[in-house]
Formats: C-alpha cells, structure tokens, sequence
C-alpha cells in the first residue's frame, strides 16, 4: 500500500511543471489577443464595417422569376409617348360675341353640329387650372359670351349643361369656335369646340388660340357664379388681380346678372 502512495505522490510531482507551463501560455495568448484587440481599437474604432446581408432562398424568388420569364417589363413603369404637336393653324382674325350679340351668332350658327375636343397632352394649356386660364381670356378677350347667370333655372339642367362660363369666337371670319369650362373652377384646362366640317383643324385651332395666353403671365380680375349640383350650392369664383378665391354663398337672384368682383372682394392699394 505504501508503495502505491508512493507511486501517485511521484506521479503527481512529475505533472505538475507540465500543467503549469500550459496555464502560463494560455495567459500569454489571452493577453496578446486583449493587447492586439486594443490596438486596432485605438486604430479602427471600436465598431467594425457591416457585412452585407446574405441572401436567404425563400419561395418567392421562384415566383419573382416565374413573373419576370412571362412578364419581362413586370414593375417598370413605362412613360406613355407624348401626342405630337397638332398641324400649325394661322389665326388671321378673332372676334368674340358679346353677350347682347348671342341673337346674332345664334341666327347664323345656331344649327351647327359641333364637334368638341378636351386637352390630350401634357402641355400647359391641358394642365393649368381653369381658374387661371378664365383669368387669362379675361385679360384677352374681357368677359365671357355666357355665364351662370344667363341661364334661367338650374334645376331643370343636367349637370352636364350647367357651365361656368363660354367664350363665343368667330375665326377667321368664318369660323365658329366655343371655349367652356370643363368641371367649373375645380377642373383644369378647356373645352374647345368648332363646326364639325372643321374637325381635322379643331386641335391646330385649339393650340392656336390658347398657347399664346401664356406667352405673358397676363390675368385681368373677374367674378362668375357657380353651382355645384352634387350638393346644391352655389359659390362665387374669380381672380381679385392677386390671388384666386372660392366662395361659397347663398342662392343668388340671377335676373339681377352677373355678379360684381367688389360685392365679395373688399378693394386694396397693394391691387
């Protein structure tokens, strides 16, 4: 038995230096990890660059490519062509029918069958507000042929019929041409019509006569009634020579006319 102990007692002896230089070493890397780790801290930063995401396979990348082989232009957002310019159209004369001169223009023109047409491009004369482009045939033609407050009832109108205001033109002498809202003063751009025998000229006559309106920032003031039909109310819309305006008002008495700018408008220096 003492010969075992004694076995184990050297037997542990002889260990000792070995596990000892392991524990030494092992203290030696942790500290020149800890040691380089605070170089680059000092170097670097203490935060290091981002790795980029890595990509993990879902389902939907298989249905991302079985959409893009049967659809290749799927989610890019194509710009349609711009409509080309319409064929030039000289504007040699333009007369507008005043208001007591309806009788005349309806007695040589009234069995007209017109032919209408809407903006169907991009360009200044389609986008503008009609607020504004009612601004700027005032300053160029002065007041409109027909308002609101030449029809007689509104309630026995479509809402189609109901207008905001209609230039009535003569051009080139020969020429009949009609220019009217489109949706009051909350739409944009105007309606221009023309006797159908002159349909393949009413853009050129459209262009013709709206485009040179914003060659000059020219607005003159003016006031026209408006009736919404949706909810039955009327409004008062115009230019008071600095900024535009909407109103809303109670139902006006039509057979006393038009409206006056300074009944809604109180008159200031600075206009």
């Amino acid at each position: 038995m003492w010969a075992r102990a004694i076995f184990v007692l050297c037997l542990s002896v002889g260990l000792a230096p070995s596990v000892l230089g392991q524990d030494l070493a092992e203290r030696f890397k942790q500290a020149r990890i800890r040691r380089v780790a605070a170089e680059m801290a000092t170097r670097h930063g203490l935060r290091m660059e981002p790795r980029p995401p890595d990509h993990h396979p879902t389902r939907g990348d298989s249905l991302a490519a079985w959409m893009a082989s049967r659809r290749p232009d799927y989610g890019q957002h194509i710009m349609p062509e711009e409509p080309p310019l319409p064929p030039p159209f000289e504007v040699t004369s333009v007369r507008l029918i005043r208001k007591l001169e309806r009788p005349v223009f309806l007695s040589r023109y009234g069995q007209t069958r017109w032919a209408f047409m809407q903006g169907r491009r991009r360009a200044e004369i389609d986008t503008t507000l009609t607020t504004d482009i009612r601004a700027r045939l005032q300053a160029r033609f002065g007041g409109p042929t027909v308002t609101l407050a030449e029809m007689d009832s509104v309630q026995r109108r479509s809402a189609e019929e109901i207008i905001q205001f209609e230039y009535w033109l003569v051009v080139n002498d020969s020429i009949p041409v009609m220019m009217l809202d489109v949706d009051g003063p909350l739409g944009r751009g105007v309606v221009v019509a023309t006797d159908a025998r002159f349909r393949d000229d009413l853009d050129g006559v459209r262009y013709a006569l709206l485009n040179p309106l914003f060659a000059e920032p020219c607005r003159a003031p003016y006031i026209d009634y408006f009736y919404l039909p949706a909810t039955a109310n009327w409004y008062v819309s115009g230019f008071d020579g600095a900024t535009f305006f909407h109103q809303r008002i109670a139902r006006p008495n039509l057979a006393l006319g038009r409206p006056v700018l300074s009944q809604y408008v109180s008159p200031t220096v600075d206009r």
